[in-house]
């Protein structure tokens, strides 16, 4: 899901005042949600490809060496600068 800019900027009249008194920017949120977009398609590759179980409560839970070594791999095919984790 890509959003444009102009949300954002519809978005900052809603957000709170942060505790030290600064307001977030439209490229705050931006940032923000191009980060959570990332976590996401790294947790979808991991739920759907890789034979390894993902859920939200316990993440990847790789508790054996040869988890160890699949998620390793995975992370080293499938980083977040890799094209083929963005999917629209």
């Amino acid at each position: 899901m890509a959003f444009q800019e102009g949300h954002f900027n519809d978005l900052l009249p809603h957000l709170l005042v942060q505790p030290n008194g600064h307001r977030k920017t439209a490229k705050n949120c931006h940032d923000k949600w191009e980060s959570l977009k990332q976590d996401y398609y790294a947790a979808s590759a991991v739920a759907g490809g890789s034979g390894l179980v993902y859920s939200a409560e316990k993440g990847a839970n790789v508790v054996t060496e040869a988890g160890q070594l699949i998620m390793d791999e995975l992370v080293k095919v499938h980083s977040p600068s890799t094209p083929d984790m963005i999917h629209f």
